[in-house]
């Protein structure tokens, strides 16, 4: 099996989503070897609470 090489790892949650998010991030080390890119999908009526 070839080791394939991964510049990026992207996440897609949507509204609810925040909690799986709370559950995966912490478990990856600190010294991730690449970015983490999330992409939330929420209403435009609701309050954000991420940076």
């Amino acid at each position: 099996m070839k080791k394939r090489k991964y510049n990026a790892v992207v996440i897609g949650v949507s509204a609810g989503g925040t909690k799986a998010l709370k559950t995966v991030l912490p478990q990856l080390p600190a010294d991730f070897p690449v970015p983490v890119i999330i992409v939330q999908h929420i209403s435009p009526d609701s309050d954000s609470y991420f940076v």
